[in-house]
């Protein structure tokens, strides 16, 4: 857009460009123009409706009715287009990573120290799961602990005190977990589709750094023990560039049965 002479308006005059570079982004150039205001914003028009999609535009009012507009342009020039990586996926322009803490209520019966009975002391376990049931019908409770010594216990402190428990009215108990998410924004001409694979499936922290590109500077913050469930991914998409947004659960045990590892 060359200065031309309209009247006695001058239109916009571009001032010298400048380049800033980062190693994420590469090379940006900043072209920017000064002239009155009505023109600026309609050379930045021009440029929203005709120019490439790697722009951003910045419209700055200045003094005496002028107005200055920047153009940022990104690194890549028209009609180049990122290649995919070799999984497929799209070469991701720039990832957020957030680690939350969550917090959630589980059973009572799913508690390590009840659901070990199971397999420490099954007779305490199996009488627990049996007789609880009609004893909270029937509101017998201190008949039973008066008893209790009568009857012949695997480990009678432990049993007892699970027991009270149910007594008081006890039916959860909190978790604390882990929560990874998950920002990627991809330009949209890159080539590559967006994965939506392993959806549900455990991840080691080896195999998040390996495949979901988990920063390794990260690791001083989340578990190394336990595994990772991969959740159901959001995608946007602004006419330009395409976030997808996905987390990953921790815990310390996840079952197999129900969440299949990654191979």
């Amino acid at each position: 857009m060359s200065v031309t002479k309209q009247g006695l308006q001058i239109s916009p005059i571009e001032m010298p460009q400048e380049m800033r570079y980062t190693r994420k982004k590469g090379w940006r150039t900043s072209r920017k123009w000064q002239g009155e205001e009505a023109n600026i914003k309609a050379m930045a028009a021009q440029f929203a409706t005709e120019g490439p999609e790697n722009i951003s535009l910045t419209i700055t009012p200045m003094d005496a009715g002028l107005a200055m507009l920047t153009v940022n342009f990104d690194d890549l020039q028209d009609g180049d287009k990122p290649e995919a990586k070799s999984d497929g996926e799209p070469t991701a322009d720039n990832d957020t990573w957030t680690l939350q803490g969550n917090d959630y209520e589980k059973g009572i019966w799913s508690h390590p120290t009840i659901s070990g009975l199971a397999t420490t002391a099954y007779s305490d376990y199996d009488w627990l799961r049996k007789n609880i049931p009609p004893i909270q019908k029937n509101g017998t409770w201190q008949d039973v602990i008066n008893a209790w010594s009568g009857f012949p216990w695997q480990d009678s402190d432990t049993a007892l005190a699970v027991f009270k428990l149910f007594r008081d009215g006890v039916e959860s108990y909190s978790v604390s977990q882990f929560v990874l998410r998950r920002t990627r924004t991809i330009k949209n001409k890159a080539q590559g589709l967006i994965s939506v694979g392993n959806i549900g499936k455990q991840f080691t922290i080896t195999q998040m750094q390996a495949t979901e590109g988990l920063p390794a500077t990260l690791r001083f913050a989340t578990p190394a023990a336990g595994g990772w469930i991969k959740r159901t991914p959001t995608v946007n998409f602004d006419g330009n560039k395409v976030t997808c947004d996905v987390e990953y659960w921790h815990a310390d045990d996840w079952s197999e049965i129900l969440y299949a590892k990654v191979a």
